[in-house]
């Protein structure tokens, strides 16, 4: 490998094993059909997520252009060097786009923009109340909580929430796409 270019593990290309609906509310990957076996929390999950390690990450999306999501490696113990692996990625994205959008941020919105981020929002919290199961009434109790929290910056990506990878951004070593 070409130790000056940036290498991302395939896991957060586009060969992971795994599913992530990054709307919903659980950080919970799930298995892909026919894919090879892993558990979340193995040592997969703890391999180093790029080469050279990053020191640092910025992880942005076109419909979310004033809030990418800022990442910074951890340090497994006291003798450890700080390094990002495919957990600390994955984690901080979901937990980057579950961040609140304040008054300012929507007011910034076009009306139709508005609209589209109204229409996603509603979405996600009527499948986060079936993710989550119960009867018609507690469906309903969950969905109306789950409105109650407001808007989020996930709700920005307009459903567009499975996802599907990160791609480098050409002269910018620690700036990725999300793709989802």
């Amino acid at each position: 490998p070409d130790p000056t270019k940036l290498h991302i593990h395939p896991w957060l290309t586009h060969g992971a094993p795994f599913r992530i609906d990054l709307a919903s509310s659980t950080f919970a990957p799930l298995p892909l059909a026919g894919g090879p076996h892993w558990r979340e929390g193995t040592e997969d999950f703890t391999e180093s997520a790029f080469h050279p390690p990053l020191m640092s990450l910025r992880i942005v999306h076109p419909r979310l252009p004033f809030w990418p999501v800022e990442l910074a490696p951890s340090i497994a113990g006291s003798n450890s060097t700080p390094m990002m692996n495919i957990n600390n990625v994955l984690r901080g994205l979901h937990q980057g786009l579950h961040k609140h959008m304040g008054q300012v941020d929507w007011n910034s919105l076009t009306e139709g923009d508005q609209q589209a981020v109204t229409g996603a929002f509603k979405a996600r919290c009527r499948a986060e109340a079936v993710r989550i199961g119960g009867s018609p009434e507690q469906l309903r109790n969950w969905e109306i909580k789950t409105i109650s929290e407001g808007v989020r910056r996930v709700d920005f990506l307009q459903g567009r929430t499975t996802f599907k990878g990160l791609v480098p951004i050409p002269e910018a070593s620690s700036l990725l796409l999300l793709t989802a």
